[in-house]
């Protein structure tokens, strides 16, 4: 009996654990706003979540390739000040306050182009 429960929570875990990691599950958004680099090589889109009025709201994050249109990278982000600002030296933000993944490098990372590829549910 025990075998059957252990045999179902890995299972379970393996489920969870294959979804999360090959799907992509972050809602598009509401009240999106675009910006496009000051090279033109890149697009940011930043959507509302969550709305905490005067807190810390959650946004999602997304930086397209401004030729392709591919989704280069996505990150969620709580923030008091949501902006999209370009810097001259490859980086860009979200927010000029707020959790650390609103600042992006680029070009992207191997790692976040393969999370920004994943298929959408």
């Amino acid at each position: 009996m025990k075998t059957i429960f252990k045999r179902l929570a890995l299972g379970t875990a393996v489920i969870g654990v294959l979804y999360f990691g090959l799907f992509d599950t972050t809602p598009h958004g509401t009240q999106c706003h675009k910006s496009t680099s000051k090279n033109g090589f890149y697009i940011a889109e930043r959507c509302v979540l969550r709305w905490v009025p005067g807190g810390d709201s959650e946004y999602v994050g997304r930086v397209f390739d401004a030729v392709s249109g591919n989704k280069l990278v996505q990150r969620t982000f709580s923030t008091p000040e949501p902006t999209i600002l370009w810097f001259g030296d490859g980086t860009m933000a979200f927010s000029t306050g707020g959790d650390a993944d609103a600042f992006i490098t680029l070009p992207a990372s191997t790692w976040d182009k393969v999370l920004a590829a994943r298929p959408h549910l």
